[in-house]
């Protein structure tokens, strides 16, 4: 029987692609690995002697939600100690991140830390399936939003408890352009990649990387303002009075940040940065483009 493994669970995304997944009808066994999610496997990926699954199969699929530089670590340790495992892969597919191109010039040591991460996983894993023929697809989102019961995206929830918070939020009159993709556009393009490869049934196992963001281009303060208006009434959010002030201004504002944490500086000076202008999620897929900015659906 053909399979579907599926590392990180857990995850927003993780959550959404297993919905999808139980709705499709093609004969594929699903695995779920999470520390957290019941019905699922439970492994250790800092531990490859966890790991032993099933490979009996014709079509083995591969899918990692899980943070890029500890999956690769995982599988260079398979490849290593339990190589027959991945001769049974026929493709797979890794979520990394944006960041590996959006923040290769930061200054501030956490960023810097992350881009070599990053990057370093993607060249393992690269390095990995060209040596055991196995195509890969490295997907690189933008910036991540939504919600499903107690599980948050970790880039528009944090905006969202600095706003209930503060009484007034500074932003600079201009603003850079975003990009959001939500967690469900996600799991979707997953999916659609997953159909893919199964339909072509192809020899091709060149690596690809993808960066994707959604279908709606906005800028920082729409971000914001959509953000703001997806609150319930009465909600402390709803209250937070954004003030613009000139770029010029609002970087003397921050500056005392650079000292207290340079990471946070960087953070605010990236609002005035267009950080988009990455493939749409609807044009890899080739459907109809969404002009729904689907922010105010943090849930299912």
């Amino acid at each position: 029987m053909n399979s579907i493994h599926l590392f990180g669970a857990s995850t927003l995304t993780g959550l959404n692609l297993t919905d999808l997944f139980d709705l499709e009808t093609f004969n594929l066994h699903s695995y779920y690995y999470s520390n957290k999610v019941e019905n699922s496997s439970r492994i250790n990926l800092l531990d490859y002697k966890s790991f032993n699954p099933d490979i009996d199969t014709n079509l083995n699929i591969w899918i990692s939600f899980s943070p890029i530089w500890v999956f690769s670590n995982f599988l260079e340790q398979i490849n290593i100690n339990k190589k027959n495992i991945l001769k049974s892969i026929s493709f797979l597919i890794v979520t990394s991140s944006s960041s590996a191109e959006s923040k290769r010039f930061s200054f501030n040591n956490y960023d810097k830390s992350l881009v070599s991460k990053l990057t370093q996983a993607e060249d393992k894993l690269r390095d990995i399936c060209e040596k055991n023929h196995i195509k890969l697809y490295i997907i690189r989102p933008t910036m991540i939003y939504g919600q499903r019961g107690n599980y948050k995206d970790k880039n528009l929830s944090q905006i969202a408890i600095i706003l209930k918070k503060l009484p007034f939020f500074f932003i600079p009159s201009e603003t850079g352009f975003r990009q959001p993709i939500h967690s469900i556009q996600l799991a979707n393009l997953i999916l659609f990649l997953v159909k893919k490869e199964i339909s072509k049934n192809s020899t091709n196992i060149r690596t690809e990387i993808i960066t994707v963001g959604g279908d709606v281009t906005l800028t920082y303060l729409e971000m914001i303002k959509s953000l703001q208006y997806s609150f319930p009434e009465g909600d402390k959010g709803k209250r937070c009075h954004l003030i613009k002030v000139p770029n010029r201004a609002f970087i003397f504002l921050i500056t005392p940040f650079c000292l207290i944490s340079p990471k946070i500086f960087e953070a605010l000076l990236r609002i005035s940065s267009d950080l988009s202008g990455f493939i749409c999620v609807s044009d890899i897929m080739e459907c109809e483009k969404s002009n729904v900015f689907p922010l105010m659906n943090f849930e299912d």
